[in-house]
């Protein structure tokens, strides 16, 4: 695949809608928690083919950590991105 042309066209797209933008807020606020002892969590669940998984993919490529080593700990970009409506 030399054509980067080809390349984008078989990339993934994301496609946003108001339900799937608030599953990713709500996994994004639940990433930035402070650390507990029992950390908060939320199920996604749903028929075969609704974009559960593209969900999961978009927050990994959005909300990729970065590993300190002298530390042992991950951290998070910040979020939402720019463009993205606010919570309240």
């Amino acid at each position: 695949m030399d054509d980067p042309r080809i390349g984008q066209i078989l990339s993934d797209r994301w496609i946003s809608f108001p339900r799937s933008e608030a599953v990713l807020r709500l996994l994004h606020e639940l990433l930035l928690a402070p650390r507990q002892t029992r950390m908060p969590g939320v199920i996604i669940h749903g028929a075969s083919g609704i974009g559960k998984t593209m969900i999961a993919r978009k927050l990994r490529r959005d909300f990729r950590p970065t590993f300190d080593a002298a530390e042992g700990s991950l951290s998070h970009a910040s979020y939402p991105p720019a463009g993205a409506p606010s919570t309240g």
